[in-house]
């Protein structure tokens, strides 16, 4: 028989499915286990109150190729009871607001769902965010962005860096479609470049292979005049993935450069500059004229 009998005797309702359909399109499902057990069952009785007519309707239309126009939170124990994952993205809110767009596609990714998942991204929705990354949908295109005009970035982290979403670049970078595409040294220094300081945060946990002294100096380059502490705060998080050479240190020489006292003042609070100190003082000699860097030399004077 080309076709299985399934039937909800609580409801005396009954559907005539095929069984190959019903193999191909549901081959997980508890109804497809029961015609490998017994392939030529004439019928299946489910007497389960979590299977309902409603959930049989829904299941009949996905193998003609129909889908919900509005989401049926209410599939949720039938879906669970007879396994039934191909009905999952029917339970949730968010799909009314794809609805429209799978149906005359066919397709769970399409231009207009990609879209929809910028839009996302730019109002910082978690939900629908999640929702789509969990679709398939495919997560943006990377670029060439950086300071060495080499570094990969995905467009979807690149719009969550710039508006420092947290939380959507969280998910984002859980996908492992646009970590693949996508450079850390890149993410880390349009969120220098941005200000997007839990995003740097965040990076840095990820204990990432970068130029640690590269991203030092944009930190030095890109100053946040509204609130120069973060940035000192910034410099302390990057300064500390690296060995300092106090000897030698460019991070202090790029401070005496630039007269970023604060900074300064910060470094040399470090008792390992201190056998250093009249060296730094003969550079700040070489480097700046006798009219700048007062500050700087009566400070480490106090030092001596």
């Amino acid at each position: 028989m080309a076709t299985v009998k399934i039937t909800l005797p609580r409801y005396k309702q009954s559907w005539d499915f095929s069984r190959e359909m019903l193999r191909q399109t549901f081959p997980e499902s508890l109804l497809s286990q029961a015609l490998q057990e017994e392939p030529d069952v004439p019928e299946i009785i489910i007497d389960h109150p979590d299977v309902t007519p409603e959930a049989l309707d829904v299941m009949a239309n996905y193998m003609a190729g129909k889908i919900p126009s509005k989401a049926i939170p209410k599939l949720g124990p039938s879906e669970r009871y007879l396994n039934l994952p191909e009905l999952l993205p029917f339970l949730y809110p968010e799909y009314d607001l794809i609805s429209s767009i799978v149906q005359n596609t066919g397709v769970w990714d399409s231009p207009a769902t990609q879209t929809l998942l910028i839009d996302a991204v730019k109002k910082n929705d978690t939900s629908l965010l999640a929702y789509l990354l969990w679709l398939g949908v495919t997560p943006g295109r990377s670029s060439i962005r950086g300071i060495y005009r080499h570094h990969r970035i995905n467009s979807l982290l690149d719009i969550a860096i710039r508006k420092d979403q947290i939380a959507s670049f969280r998910l984002l970078f859980s996908d492992e479609r646009v970590v693949n595409d996508t450079s850390i040294q890149a993410m880390l220094e349009l969120a220098i470049q941005t200000h997007a300081y839990k995003i740097i945060q965040f990076l840095i946990e990820q204990k990432p292979d970068v130029n640690w002294w590269e991203l030092i100096k944009l930190t030095l380059q890109v100053p946040n005049f509204y609130c120069p502490t973060e940035d000192l705060e910034l410099l302390k998080l990057l300064r500390s993935q690296q060995d300092v050479n106090y000897a030698d240190d460019p991070v202090l020489k790029k401070a005496i450069m630039d007269e970023k006292y604060y900074i300064f003042k910060w470094l040399l609070s470090d008792p390992g500059y201190r056998p250093y100190l009249l060296h730094y003082m003969d550079y700040i000699a070489d480097t700046l004229s006798p009219s700048k860097g007062t500050s700087l030399r009566e400070y480490i004077k106090d030092l001596l």
